[in-house]
């Protein structure tokens, strides 16, 4: 979207406000008047007519006549009406509180229908990470370097446009190096109080006595933080400058798998509810990620990191690009990175640090334990050891067997990186197996696989396995915020 439409789009809003709120002329303002009455006189006979006398009824439906004759000839005058309406309401029987009531009456409705609408129809979402980036952007944080130039001309527009928080504050210094578990020495209590602080994240420390405000959470102060080490800015100005860009606010189709089956590219919302990365659940309520695998296929992604599909009792493989156009573009690896282009799939021996892959061991000092994907197993016999939960875990050479609930893992011990997986086999008809060339997953009976679309950077299926059928929300519908290219429907 460029910038001329954003500018159209605000330029009616404003001219709709003011056409709607403000009486230019006579005519509007008694076209106005009569409009009104109407809707209060029609609003009470439909609310009460079965308690009102036939009377006032009938007063109240020759009062809707005399609006319509009113509307159609200009030159009658308003005064006989008001008069009308005035002797009416003195008749009414109504109780002393009958105006609060019928305020709270509509307030609870509106809830009503409200949240029923999002449960229902349309459910909104605000995409927290860039898992499935480009096609959908979670918060990021711009150093000063790409900023600083945009920041006088953007104006207080861009920030509504964009959804761009600046900031200009004082580098905080450290307990750790910038990264996930980092806290900030001088941290400050937020001043601010209900509301506010759950709608604006903010994060408040001080330095040399000064309190500092950086709008967004602690990790992305941590962000914004390295980017200004990175550009060298920070250390030479003692200053952190740039902006938040909050993430996607998207609504979520959730009524278009109660009338049809998940389709393969579908850009869809789902449940964690039971899914378990190795040990740990899964960290947020829904996860958003493109449907690629439906029950009973088999996958593969390449070396390459193109991705290929062989369906249900087919023969041979084809090329997900062949498939559907959003496959395509992630495999399509046009752009680089930080140009927003895609980079094609990533296999799990890419992924060495990541679930699975890089796993601790060492025994205790009695020989006895053995700590395993950082979980203490006991051993009962010789090679043989169990976990609290009843886990087994069985080392034998340069092997070691992993029986977690339902599902089976082998992995071959690396000198370098401790044990990587080799393959998975669940009750329940998932198979992962794991080459030189590929890595493969078999799908069960109403089992789905999800991948983010920027898979270098994604928790997915690949790490947890696939989703169940019953966890499946619905797909992304539009993007309504903020007004960046990306604005409109979600490309799928």
């Amino acid at each position: 979207m460029n910038e001329s439409f954003l500018h159209i789009l605000l330029v009616c809003f404003i001219a709709y406000q003011l056409w709607t709120n403000f009486n230019f002329t006579r005519s509007i303002k008694r076209r106005r008047r009569l409009k009104e009455i109407r809707h209060q006189v029609k609003h009470q006979y439909r609310l009460n007519r079965d308690i009102y006398p036939e009377g006032i009824n009938e007063e109240l439906l020759s009062i809707q006549d005399l609006v319509i004759k009113l509307q159609a000839e200009v030159e009658l005058s308003l005064d006989e009406l008001e008069a009308r309406v005035s002797e009416i309401k003195s008749k009414l029987p109504i109780s002393k509180y009958a105006g609060i009531g019928e305020k709270v009456e509509v307030i609870v409705i509106a809830f009503a229908l409200a949240f029923a609408f999002r449960a229902v129809v349309l459910q909104p979402f605000k995409i927290p990470t860039n898992s499935m980036r480009p096609t959908l952007h979670g918060v990021n944080v711009y150093s000063e370097a790409e900023s600083k130039a945009e920041k006088f001309k953007e104006g207080w527009l861009y920030p509504i446009y964009y959804g761009r928080a600046y900031y200009d504050v004082k580098p905080p210094s450290l307990y750790n190096a910038p990264g996930e578990g980092s806290d900030l020495d001088g941290r400050a209590p937020d001043p601010r109080i209900g509301l506010l602080q759950k709608l604006y994240s903010k994060t408040y420390f001080k330095v040399g006595g000064e309190l500092q405000a950086f709008p967004g959470t602690s990790e992305e102060l941590l962000k914004a933080y390295k980017a200004g080490v990175d550009s060298g800015y920070a250390a030479s100005k003692r200053e952190l400058e740039g902006y938040v860009e909050t993430g996607d606010h998207l609504f979520v189709n959730r009524y278009s798998y109660n009338f049809r089956e998940p389709d393969r590219g579908d850009v869809a919302v789902f449940q964690t509810n039971g899914i378990i990365d190795g040990y740990e659940t899964l960290r947020g309520q829904f996860y958003i990620k493109r449907l690629v695998g439906l029950p009973g296929d088999t996958l593969r992604i390449l070396e390459n990191g193109n991705l290929l599909l062989k369906q249900k009792g087919a023969a041979d493989f084809v090329n997900m690009g062949e498939v559907h156009e959003g496959f395509k573009d992630v495999m399509s690896q046009g752009k680089q990175f930080n140009t927003m282009g895609y980079q094609s799939y990533f296999r799990l021996s890419n992924q060495a640090d990541k679930s699975y892959k890089n796993l601790s061991y060492a025994y205790s000092a009695t020989g006895r334990a053995y700590e395993f994907m950082k979980v203490h197993f006991t051993e009962v016999e010789a090679g043989k050891f169990r976990s609290e939960n009843n886990d087994e875990l069985i080392l034998k050479d340069k092997t070691a067997v992993l029986t977690i609930k339902d599902r089976t893992y082998k992995f071959t011990k690396d000198l370098k990186l401790g044990y990587l997986l080799d393959s998975c086999e669940s009750e329940s008809g998932y198979a992962l197996n794991i080459t030189s060339d590929y890595d493969e997953y078999i799908l069960g009976d109403r089992q789905y696989f999800m991948l983010g679309d920027n898979s270098q950077s994604s928790l997915d299926s690949r790490f947890w396995g696939p989703v169940p059928r019953e966890n499946l929300l619905g797909t992304a519908h539009s993007v309504f915020w903020p007004f960046s290219t990306r604005w409109g429907w979600v490309n799928k």
